[in-house]
């Protein structure tokens, strides 16, 4: 720093050398005695320093300027500090971007993730409401269909068509057509019981493998009708569980149906026990046609029938397995599947062991 008076002699310097003052022209310091800030640049033939920017402000005595104070930077060195500011800039300007472009980023995740979710919703609305549609269709289709044939052969049988001798086979196909009105009855009014919360368990201790055989008599007369082998493989003579027996035997039930279902002529059927720990694992397998890879997971939804499934499956209603999966899931248990497409099927669920 350098203090001159108003005839631009130097009184005090520091920082700069002596007679950098004189190599600046008069007319560019001669604003300052008018009490104005300059800025000018040394000279650049000056031995000791490289050019300057150098810069002035005026002071005043008694509201009158007395002379000025210059300071001066090495251009250099200015040149350097705005390559800094330069660089900080740049730095702060790339990190500006990286953050605004994260925090794009993520509102456009925050906005995206629910309007994804919406079309998910939406097109799982559209399917159900699908499934519901050809369920209703289904349903009004298996309800008129036996009553149509049960009326048509017992006004037959009224009025003497049909022989004395063919009443008991036309008899026998109004049994099975009513067998099918109960069954479709009791699918409905479990799947009424499912969407209202209504369901109940009364938990008793029972023999499972006692269960097991008389479930496996009902089915003796398709069995046989389709040389179907059904064996059954216990892991003790008596296993007692602690389960609501009628929806067990409703489990058991739907399951073995669907096996005599789908097993072709020949086939065979094992339901098969074994114990766990706590538990005791009941598994009901075929030969029969399997179930697509693909299907896998979709085939204890509601209403869900297979493509692979409705040339066999023409009467039913689509509700079976998701009626077994409720039931076990209202007991805390769970039901799994493995099939291989034209193999067979393997289903197997768990039930807890009475304490004794």
């Amino acid at each position: 720093m350098v203090l001159i008076n108003t005839d631009y002699v130097v009184l005090l310097s520091h920082g700069l050398p002596e007679g950098i003052v004189a190599e600046i022209p008069i007319p560019e310091l001669s604003p300052l005695m008018n009490g104005y800030i300059v800025a000018v640049y040394g000279t650049a033939n000056h031995p000791a320093l490289q050019p300057l920017l150098i810069v002035g402000y005026p002071y005043r005595f008694n509201n009158q300027v007395a002379g000025a104070a210059l300071v001066g930077i090495s251009m250099a060195e200015l040149e350097n500090a705005f390559s800094g500011v330069n660089r900080t800039i740049t730095i702060a300007l790339a990190i500006t971007a990286l953050l605004t472009s994260i925090l794009i980023y993520i509102s456009n995740r925050a906005i995206s993730k629910p309007l994804r979710q919406a079309n998910l919703m939406a097109e799982t609305l559209q399917e159900q409401e699908r499934i519901r549609s050809s369920f209703i269709a289904n349903i009004s289709h298996d309800i008129r269909s036996p009553l149509t044939s049960m009326r048509g052969f017992l006004t037959a049988i009224q009025d003497g068509t049909v022989s004395p001798k063919q009443q008991p086979y036309y008899l026998n196909i109004i049994l099975d057509e009513s067998e099918r009105l109960i069954k479709l009855s009791n699918d409905l009014i479990n799947l009424q019981q499912i969407q209202d919360a209504e369901l109940k368990l009364e938990k008793t201790t029972f023999d499972i493998n006692d269960l097991i055989r008389k479930t496996i008599l009902g089915f003796e007369a398709r069995a046989l009708e389709k040389r179907l082998m059904i064996t059954s493989k216990f892991a003790h003579p008596s296993d007692i569980v602690l389960a609501d027996e009628d929806k067990i035997r409703r489990c058991l039930y739907n399951l073995i149906d669907n096996a005599v279902k789908f097993t072709d002529e020949n086939g065979e059927i094992i339901i098969e026990t074994s114990v766990k720990q706590d538990k005791v694992l009941i598994s009901v397998s075929d030969n029969g046609i399997g179930i697509p890879s693909e299907e896998q997971n979709k085939i204890f939804d509601r209403f869900y029938k297979s493509d692979s499934s409705r040339g066999e499956d023409k009467l039913g209603s689509g509700l079976g397995l998701y009626i077994v999966k409720s039931f076990l899931r209202a007991h805390g248990e769970n039901i799994s599947v493995e099939s291989m497409w034209k193999t067979g099927t393997l289903f197997t669920f768990t039930l807890p062991l009475a304490v004794e």
